[in-house]
């Protein structure tokens, strides 16, 4: 049956594109008209899991000539997928081949049939779980441990890798920060890397505390991932890339150190940061070098690191020929190395403004999904981000302190470090800027409370 006189093609499209799921299915059988827009997006991503009944969706897609041919993003979702065990030393192993369940071999299945069938992706997407926490029983299941998460990788990178064409769009969520060291896993990443136009990384860093940051003495992995991240994922693809998105589930930036400077992405049109540090120029500059092509920027609980007080100051970001380090000579028993940062968010705010003319999307403030039961790390939620000045948006390092990222509030500080320098009180300063920047480029505040959180 056509649809209602006079409802073209074209608004049953418009339709199909604002819907949800559940309306989408109950359109493809409402008529004719609404069906042929309905069905495109309905069957534009599948989902493959290790579990039976999601692997049977899937067959089902494969099974229809027409069906698939709509697929256009694969989307591998182990969040809650946990096949480990304990030996009688509460040691994790992993399991034998002949232990792991039946679907896991059965989505392996699928995987090696789909690159001819599915012909037309052109967007992948591995989710892990977002736990790292150890329990204290085999009731733990919040745990995926690193052999789990290298084994999928290496079997989504298999597939990608034997596409007719390779994906133009990778979204890894809650990436365990360890580079493999796989020469075939390496090769194949490399290879997947120098196709893509879209890159978004949630970095996920074990911890068996529930302050990320606690462990950043403990896990040289914290570090040495923040090292490799640009030769490793941005200079692949620095050439093509339009669309790059990092997110971290600790702070990162300052400490551990991230260091840009020579990354250069001269096609870039979005950029999404979480959780970064700013705390030198150079940072600033990095955003400001692509203001040729940069169009949307997002600020999604970031902060300005006014003031510094560190011991090992060849792990932070300030230890470049750039950084400035003074001694702190009320120490005795280390050497504290203190440093301060005169930059504030209205100076940014300004910079962006004047410095990237072709900007026509801006949100800073804290996404309302950071950590939530089932997500972990903010995926592809820039939407999300409520434009506001967060009063965690200045904060200081402090090494003392526990977690050594504080703001105003929850700071305190033993001994001599009680003066350290206050936190900066610019607040309708702030305010003007970004109300400039927003109204220069169109763009209206979103959220509650506007500018103001109620932290």
């Amino acid at each position: 049956m056509p649809g209602p006189p006079g409802l073209p093609l074209e608004i049953w499209g418009r339709i199909a594109y604002f819907a949800d799921v559940k309306t989408l299915k109950k359109l493809r059988l409402t008529s004719r008209g609404s069906s042929m827009a309905a069905t495109p997006r309905l069957f534009k991503e599948v989902t493959p899991s290790p579990f039976e009944q999601n692997c049977d969706k899937v067959d089902n897609i494969l099974a229809n000539e027409n069906l698939r041919r709509y697929v256009n993003k694969v989307t591998l979702d182990v969040h809650d997928w946990f096949p480990v065990s304990r030996d009688y030393n509460h040691t994790f192993v992993l399991p034998s081949i002949h232990k792991i369940p039946r679907v896991y071999l059965h989505c392996s299945e699928v995987f090696r049939g789909m690159n001819s069938e599915f012909p037309n992706v052109r967007n992948a997407v591995i989710r892990f779980s977002k736990g790292f926490q150890f329990g204290d029983n085999d009731e733990d299941y919040g745990l995926q441990y690193y052999e789990i998460r290298s084994g999928v990788m290496k079997l989504f990178l298999s597939w990608l890798t034997s596409l007719p064409r390779l994906p133009v769009g990778l979204r890894l969520q809650n990436l365990h920060n360890v580079n493999s060291e796989d020469t075939e896993t390496v090769l194949m990443l490399q290879q997947l890397l120098g196709n893509l136009r879209s890159m978004r990384l949630g970095i996920l860093h074990e911890d068996d505390n529930p302050d990320g940051e606690l462990s950043l003495e403990r896990y040289d992995q914290y570090h040495k991932f923040a090292r490799e991240l640009p030769s490793v994922w941005l200079e692949p693809v620095s050439s093509i890339l339009q669309h790059l998105s990092l997110y971290s589930s600790v702070y990162y930036g300052f400490y551990p150190r991230l260091d840009l400077t020579n990354v250069h992405l001269p096609n870039l049109k979005m950029l999404s940061l979480g959780n970064h540090i700013f705390v030198h120029d150079s940072q600033l500059n990095f955003i400001l070098f692509h203001s040729s092509t940069l169009r949307e920027l997002y600020i999604d609980n970031c902060a300005i690191l006014y003031a510094v007080g560190i011991y090992n100051k060849n792990m932070c970001y300030l230890a470049t020929p750039a950084g400035v380090m003074d001694v702190d000579p009320t120490e005795t028993y280390r050497v504290k190395h203190r440093a301060t940062y005169s930059q504030r968010w209205h100076d940014y705010f300004r910079a962006f403004n004047e410095g990237l003319p072709h900007l026509c999307y801006f949100r800073v403030g804290t996404n309302v999904t950071w950590w939530t039961e089932l997500d972990g790390i903010p995926f592809g939620r820039e939407s999300g981000i409520e434009t506001q000045l967060s009063s965690k948006r200045y904060m200081e390092f402090d090494d003392d302190c526990l977690p050594p990222y504080v703001w105003y509030w929850n700071r305190y500080s033993p001994g001599p470090d009680d003066e350290s320098p206050p936190r900066p009180n610019c607040d309708p300063e702030d305010f003007m800027a970004l109300r400039v920047l927003l109204r220069r480029i169109g763009q209206r505040a979103e959220g509650k409370g506007v500018f103001w959180d109620n932290d």
